[in-house]
């Protein structure tokens, strides 16, 4: 049995890696699929992680988020020839593209069953059960079994924070949270810096931290909007409703 972690750097996955290191679940590889959008913390984090023992795998997705957005061309249909648009709350196409596909094609290559561990809380029970569902349809002829260490040991949502801000002792693992404690002060989810679920709090929020990165989205969204028409957010341009 070929055991993954599949790592976002958020909170979740820390606390998914935390419960495998007390419970002595062994992985095999530990895996982060970057989007071209990730907050410099995060890559700190995985760049720490990949330091350690453990054997981290950054997946190749040929193309990133950025690169859809931006030099991407399609290659048939109607909109042949043209980038895609931001996702939005309504065309979370981001998530097949970047995550799923290219996952899907990666499990086809392994030479073994395979048990994949997801950072899903006891929270979030319905979805959990709807991506085993969606990979086992797109993996018929595979065993693979899915499953959250912290369903199995009912961690919920808030209490992976109450964790990792008060209960851990765990050295290591306190190191890879101390990299992105800071985005948790204004933000419950920690995902790529475009994510249109972080709603305009969320863009001011970069703006602070970050506000070179966020100048370079403000940049890449109004020419990206000139061929699409398509926003991030619903209200408009990010450069038209986050001013000061």
């Amino acid at each position: 049995m070929y055991r993954i972690l599949s790592y976002s750097g958020g909170k979740d996955s820390i606390h998914s890696l935390y419960l495998a290191r007390i419970y002595n679940v062994k992985m095999d590889e530990i895996m982060f699929i970057p989007s071209g959008f990730d907050y410099p913390e995060i890559l700190k984090e995985i760049e720490y992680l990949s330091k350690s023992e453990y054997n981290v795998h950054i997946l190749d997705t040929k193309y990133s988020l950025k690169d859809y957005v931006t030099t991407y061309k399609r290659k048939w249909g109607k909109k042949k020839g043209l980038p895609y648009s931001f996702p939005t709350v309504h065309n979370r196409w981001c998530i097949g593209n970047i995550k799923v596909n290219p996952s899907i094609k990666y499990y086809k290559n392994i030479k073994d069953n395979i048990e994949l561990i997801i950072g899903y809380s006891y929270s979030e029970l319905k979805r959990l059960e709807n991506y085993k569902k969606s990979i086992k349809s797109k993996l018929p002829n595979m065993n693979i079994i899915i499953k959250s260490l912290l369903v199995d040991c009912k961690v919920t949502e808030d209490k992976v924070l109450e964790d990792l801000r008060n209960n851990i002792k765990d050295e290591f693992i306190l190191k890879l949270f101390s990299f992105v404690s800071p985005l948790y002060k204004e933000k419950n989810r920690v995902g790529c810096y475009i994510c249109p679920f972080q709603e305009k709090k969320g863009f001011t929020f970069l703006k602070q931290i970050h506000p070179e990165l966020f100048q370079e989205v403000v940049k890449l969204e109004e020419e990206n909007y000139k061929i699409t028409g398509v926003s991030i957010l619903q209200e408009g341009l990010l450069k038209d409703i986050i001013k000061s």
